[in-house]
């Protein structure tokens, strides 16, 4: 678990995650959502944990997320929610 993790944190910090960051997660409950959050954690990030599948603007505002991570499960969700009908991996949502 501790490469899993590691390997998580070297693309998270190459996406522009920094210690203090909010970043908002998207995903399902499941082992990949809980080493992402432990990898966020080590980085020294906020983690905002969203619920999938209920996305609105109005959250993700109040989220303070700077970026989010989402599986691939709700990228359709977030598309709708964010208004960005193009996210990229790695790109910074910015709230409207």
């Amino acid at each position: 678990m501790n490469r899993r993790v590691d390997a998580i944190v070297r693309g998270l910090i190459g996406a522009g995650v920094r210690h203090g960051m909010t970043v908002g997660l998207v995903m399902g409950t499941r082992p990949s959502a809980l080493t992402t959050i432990i990898a966020l954690n080590r980085i020294g990030a906020i983690t905002c944990i969203l619920r999938p599948g209920v996305i609105n603007p109005s959250e993700l505002r109040l989220s303070g997320a700077e970026l989010l991570v989402v599986d691939p499960e709700h990228v359709a969700a977030m598309r709708r929610g964010s208004g960005d009908p193009h996210p990229r991996a790695g790109r910074r949502w910015r709230p409207a």
